[in-house]
């Protein structure tokens, strides 16, 4: 396990969350926020680090297994699913994008694009564009959609089709809010972004929240990057926070990626940060809002797979 000495990143005087950061398990202090992060556990009154394991013999398809607790046995165990279990969209677009909804209002395994209608085709899931209405296999260029309503989808993998302010349909990146300038829209991702006096598209700051309400807890993301920063109501206005002590026992972790840990009644940085991609010796790792995933294959036993899918809420 590699750690990592905590370096405080600040923008001027501002305190800025690195995402793919979180404090090491044995920092942290409340029974919730250890058992709300991946690879820690709550044990004998203290937090310390656990690996959600489980095992899947033979050569399988592991997109098609689960890793779920079992309460007799106390241990995680893998548990194979078919897509066409799921009988409502909600649960269906967990398994995204191994399992689809399609046309005929089913949860199957992706088959073929002309089996999605225009609604539910996968356009940015699988290989698959609209025509005429019509989900058909292959990406187009983004030039073919001649109106604003049909000028979506995307490209390739970097490249998604938006509509100009020429009126025209155009491929383009989405790196920052100033590659939307020139575009009708003005959004990016989870970043805030809003057009100035200019017409620019640029990122939105504490300041342009002009309520109580709607700054209280307000992360603004770093464009370009993984990091974001903290506002707080201050003297009647919203600005960058310049520490976590607005923060409460029950928004310390939370609100801040857990970078930050409570104690002694305050918000404070954890001494220690370490990757959310945690086990250098486990190939394929990926952690995301929905879900997370860990697969190894063993360089000794090739037919031998260790998967964990932990689905979160």
């Amino acid at each position: 396990m590699i750690f990592y000495l905590l370096t405080l990143l600040t923008s001027g005087n501002s305190v800025i969350i690195d995402t793919n950061l979180r404090c090491a398990c044995s920092e942290i202090l409340l029974e919730n926020d250890c058992n709300s992060l991946m690879n820690c556990k709550w044990v004998n009154n203290q937090c310390g680090d656990y690996i959600y394991e489980c095992y899947v013999q033979g050569l399988t398809n592991i997109n098609t297994y689960t890793c779920n607790w079992n309460n007799k046995t106390n241990i995680y165990e893998a548990q194979k699913f078919e897509c066409s279990q799921f009988k409502n969209r909600f649960d269906c677009s967990r398994f995204k994008p191994y399992c689809l909804w399609n046309s005929t209002e089913m949860c199957n395994e992706f088959t073929s694009c002309q089996d999605y209608d225009e609604q539910r085709c996968p356009i940015y899931y699988k290989n698959c564009s609209i025509s005429n209405k019509d989900c058909i296999n292959g990406l187009q260029s983004c030039q073919n959609y001649l109106s604003e309503q049909t000028c979506r989808g995307v490209q390739s993998d970097e490249l998604e089709c938006l509509w100009g302010e020429d009126e025209k349909c155009k491929a383009q990146s989405l790196k920052d809010c100033s590659s939307l300038t020139g575009y009708k829209i003005c959004d990016i991702n989870q970043i805030e972004c809003q057009k100035n006096n200019q017409g620019d598209c640029v990122p939105l700051t504490c300041g342009d929240k002009r309520l109580e309400k709607d700054c209280s807890n307000t992360k603004i993301v770093k464009q370009g990057s993984s990091s974001y920063y903290l506002c707080v109501w201050e003297n009647g206005l919203c600005q960058e926070a310049k520490n976590a002590q607005h923060l409460n026992r029950d928004t310390c972790s939370k609100q801040t990626a857990a970078n930050y840990k409570w104690v002694n009644g305050s918000c404070q940085t954890c001494k220690i940060l370490q990757p959310k991609i945690l086990d250098q010796q486990k190939d394929g790792y990926i952690e995301s809002e929905a879900q997370i995933i860990i697969i190894y294959l063993s360089t000794f036993l090739l037919s031998k797979f260790v998967i964990v899918f932990l689905f979160i809420d």
